[in-house]
């Protein structure tokens, strides 16, 4: 199985093959129950960013959209 070539069985085929698959929900893609911080994780994880990254994109993301003060609501 692979997605533009890359075998998505393989750890490494499917981290290339995860850059080119987006995410597009059909109805409200926040859940009542995370905070900020936890949906940007969230979304990163689904992503496929690295765990040991995460915190620091994620720090960084709300730092450049301007949502810091909102992390933990």
């Amino acid at each position: 199985m692979s997605i533009i070539g890359n075998n998505v069985l393989t750890p490494g085929g499917l981290s290339r093959a995860r850059r080119y698959i987006g995410y597009c929900p059909q109805f409200d893609c926040l859940y009542p129950t995370l905070t900020v911080r936890e949906h940007l994780e969230l979304y990163a994880s689904l992503k496929g960013i690295d765990k040991r990254l995460r915190p620091q994109v994620v720090q960084k993301l709300m730092i450049d959209m301007g949502i810091l003060e909102y992390e933990n609501i």
